[in-house]
């Protein structure tokens, strides 16, 4: 579902061609938490007046946890591709290092320093293998430039069930993009069945810790901390379904002099798309801060929100309540052709105050 149009594109050509979108702030371990994008938020009532600005901060809250804000929609070379392929947002991200940590076992092999089931490469491992540099930047040469640290608990030399993963990078930037990513992702597999993202039917399952992620170009910085349980499996290849739950995920986007800090917390997001034609279906509930929105409100999905383009496409039916302070609530339904409609209720009476007719783009342009 592609509603705001204030995300960065983040890739890193790795491995043969796999995209890898990491997350982290420089720290050994991603899942000891990062600090960037702290910020405290009360609820905030819900008016007609504000209904634009809550709605657009909440469904662009959505879309930054759910596409990952292109994070990990894939590069081969120099080939984009979009998300349907790879699958969307945080899972494509997952999914992609998944396919970079196979690929490593595989073609590294026994290289790389190894410390009981735990083997580590960096950038100079992938480079004499004959693998393309992973960070290729001119000004920056350094081997731990990126490393890729694999615990193989079972000794498969596989990604499988039990495993974990550290992505780290330090100033890893590809001039062609050109981004540069810094921080660490942290992976721990719950499960692994069959080959995800490639040969179906297969299934994952695991928990993803970033912390002070960062990935910048010339305008935009965007920074995540947090973390999530996801799911995400395929019995055909083409349906795909996701979940992701979690305890609080920190975003900040910055755009010039501009940052929006967002934070989801005690979220569930469920999405299902198929990948021969982009159509989705998404619910959606938690609670969603921003500074943009100057506060929180909880928010719950009443009928699931469908779509025919996942990537571009907003919803054409799909209904969500949205509680805020003082037992204001506001209703927004998308009612087909880009069109949304939304009915608040100030005043706690049960009666709307009055229905707000508006389309996507409108409040696509409020952010």
């Amino acid at each position: 579902m592609k509603f705001s149009n204030r995300t960065i594109r983040v890739f890193a050509v790795v491995a043969g061609g796999a995209a890898l979108g990491a997350c982290g702030g420089g720290a050994n371990d991603a899942r000891t938490g990062g600090s960037a994008n702290v910020f405290s938020a009360s609820p905030v009532a819900v008016t007609g007046s504000s209904a634009g600005l809550v709605v657009a901060n909440v469904f662009d809250a959505i879309n930054n946890a759910v596409v990952g804000s292109d994070l990990g929609a894939g590069v081969v070379t120099a080939a984009v591709i979009e998300g349907d392929r790879t699958g969307p947002g945080l899972f494509g991200i997952v999914r992609q290092q998944l396919a970079l940590a196979d690929r490593a076992a595989r073609v590294l092999g026994s290289g790389g320093q190894l410390t009981g089931v735990q083997r580590e490469w960096n950038r100079t491992d992938f480079q004499s293998n004959g693998e393309p540099d992973p960070c290729p930047n001119t000004a920056n040469s350094r081997p731990d430039a990126i490393r890729l640290i694999w615990e193989d608990t079972d000794g498969d030399n596989r990604f499988s069930t039990g495993d974990a993963l550290q992505m780290i990078f330090d100033g890893c930037r590809n001039d062609s993009i050109p981004i540069q990513l810094d921080g660490a992702v942290a992976i721990d597999m719950l499960t692994v069945n069959g080959d995800p993202g490639v040969t179906p039917p297969w299934d994952v399952a695991g928990r993803v810790s970033f912390s002070g992620f960062r990935a910048s170009d010339a305008v935009t910085v965007l920074e995540i901390d947090g973390n999530l349980n996801y799911r995400e499996d395929s019995s055909d290849g083409v349906n795909v379904s996701a979940h992701i739950t979690g305890g609080t995920l920190k975003m900040t986007t910055t755009i010039g002099n501009s940052a929006n800090n967002q934070q989801m917390s005690g979220f569930e997001i469920r999405l299902a798309t198929q990948n021969g034609n982009g159509s989705y279906e998404l619910t959606a509930s938690g609670t969603v801060a921003t500074t943009g929105m100057g506060g929180s409100v909880d928010l719950s999905t009443l009928q699931t929100f469908t779509g025919t383009d996942f990537r571009s496409g907003a919803p054409d039916t799909g209904e969500m309540q949205i509680n805020g302070a003082n037992g204001s609530t506001l209703n927004v339904k998308a009612i087909g052709s880009g069109a949304v409609q939304m009915r608040p209720d100030a005043d706690a009476d049960g009666t709307p105050d009055s229905i707000i007719d508006t389309t996507w783009t409108d409040l696509n342009n409020l952010l």
